[in-house]
């Protein structure tokens, strides 16, 4: 997800199906409000995933976060720490990736459509957090995240 600035104008002209919109209005509102969403992309671009989470466990103490991550070791390394505080909603197997690559790649588990449907999810979820932090400065999924609550933080209100 490139978008760039170009990322608002995208947003102003989408629309999501209700099946969607209900699956994501539902985890959104699962997750307590004042929560600090993450984004910790540790697989075709690495993170040291317990340094990021070293340098801002006091910015996450007794909060709610939510987690985005293309990593299953992340999602269980916050899971031990964090227990029922910690939502993350996408379905990350356990599966061994090839080195180098991840699961946006070498996925031959989850179909594309739910692929799909969870970076949508996690894009919005991680927007809509009171807090947002990101692991990885080359991402541009965090980037374009980062973008959308500077500029449109009511124009994601319109899709939940």
């Amino acid at each position: 997800m490139k978008g760039g600035p170009n990322i608002s104008n995208l947003l102003q002209i989408s629309k999501l199906d209700s099946a969607l919109q209900n699956k994501i209005k539902t985890k959104y509102e699962s997750i307590p409000k004042d929560y600090v969403a993450i984004h910790i992309r540790n697989t075709d671009y690495s993170s040291n995933f317990k340094k990021f989470h070293e340098d801002h466990m006091h910015l996450l103490k007794n909060k709610s976060i939510f987690l985005a991550t293309d990593d299953y070791k992340v999602v269980e390394y916050f899971k031990n720490i964090y227990k029922d505080r910690l939502f993350h909603f996408s379905n990350i197997p356990s599966i061994i990736i090839r080195e180098k690559r991840g699961f946006h790649y070498d996925n031959k588990v989850v179909s594309p459509r739910t692929m799909i449907e969870d970076c949508i999810s996690d894009f919005l979820l991680c927007s809509l957090g009171n807090e947002y932090y990101y692991s990885c400065e080359k991402s541009n999924f965090s980037k374009n995240i980062e973008l959308v609550r500077q500029n449109n933080q009511n124009l994601l209100n319109t899709f939940i």
